[in-house]
């Protein structure tokens, strides 16, 4: 009978010591999993602020044109209404 629960406690111990193993195996393999998930988050976060400010540039660009060519446009009308004044014809 000592026998016996001398080769349980020893099954356990060793046992116990496996469970501890792969519980540090698998800690160290998860802080792996997050770095990596953090480091390609961050990556992603960088390359979206540099799409999205290069969208901005974009617009304001596109938007600075339009307004330029309705200033244009505008402008244009005025000149031509003052010359038509000027000629005494009716602006087209």
């Amino acid at each position: 009978m000592a026998e016996l629960a001398k080769s349980q406690k020893f099954q356990l111990e060793r046992m116990t010591s496996e469970i501890v193993k792969l519980s540090e195996s698998n800690e160290t393999k998860l802080e792996s999993v997050r770095a990596t998930v953090e480091s390609k988050l961050q990556s992603m976060q960088v390359d979206n602020a540099n799409q999205l400010e290069l969208m901005r540039q974009t617009v304001d660009e596109k938007l600075q044109g339009a307004l330029l060519e309705s200033a244009i446009d505008e402008y244009g009308e005025e000149n031509d209404d003052m010359a038509a004044d000027q000629l005494g014809v009716m602006p087209s």
